[in-house]
């Protein structure tokens, strides 16, 4: 194979194919951004306010009191307070099920985070590759029609900045939002850390309270 078929390899290859997977990898991105924004908003309720509440009908064994409290709110961390309420009649099993509902919590903060991130780091280098395909036809049509290539070699030059530059404009917004959802899955976790925490001391307190003579 001579280098000008290795240089024209891509000529029967059209713009699109090089900018579908960038498109794709767009949609991706916007879908868990919108996603992801619902779920934060139902999370940013103040969780230590309606712990301290909870935790005083859980002190004097009113369960249903401190459930119902929690349907007054939505999300991920209250359902997870609510679903440890729910299996706080079994006293064995409390720390079982607050370790449980926590990871479980944590899992769904800490969703998309490694699809985000791996669009990030790809999308530039699905616009770098649509770079080396566009010089490659721009060449190749040099190198066959020599001056007379105008339009070819304009087309594959074209392609080549269209391509890097969608890739940036995916990869850029799409690296800012995985840090934001890396704080925000912090600040999260550090909720859940505390309520399950505070579940933790109560258990504690009530067993110590069993035990007195």
């Amino acid at each position: 194979m001579t280098n000008i078929s290795l240089i024209s390899i891509f000529d029967s290859v059209p713009t699109w194919v090089m900018l579908l997977p960038i498109v794709i990898c767009s949609i991706i991105v916007l879908a868990i951004v919108i996603e992801r924004m619902i779920f934060y908003r139902t999370n940013s309720n103040n969780f230590k306010t309606i712990m301290s509440r909870v935790i005083k009908h859980v002190n004097i064994n009113e369960i249903a009191d401190a459930k119902s409290h929690c349907l007054q709110f939505r999300g991920t961390v209250v359902r997870m307070i609510y679903n440890i309420l729910d299996g706080w009649v079994v006293s064995d099993e409390r720390s079982q099920v607050i370790r449980g509902e926590s990871e479980n919590a944590i899992l769904h903060i800490e969703k998309y985070g490694n699809i985000i991130s791996t669009i990030a780091t790809v999308a530039p280098m699905l616009g770098l590759l649509g770079t080396v395909t566009g010089m490659m036809k721009a060449f190749s049509a040099l190198s066959k029609l020599g001056p007379a290539s105008h339009n070819n070699l304009a087309l594959g030059i074209t392609e080549s900045l269209v391509t890097t530059a969608f890739g940036l404009i995916v990869a850029i917004p799409a690296s800012i939002f995985y840090n934001y959802m890396v704080n925000k899955a912090m600040y999260l976790t550090k909720e859940i850390e505390f309520i399950a925490n505070t579940f933790i001391e109560a258990d504690e307190k009530n067993i110590g309270t069993l035990k007195q003579p």
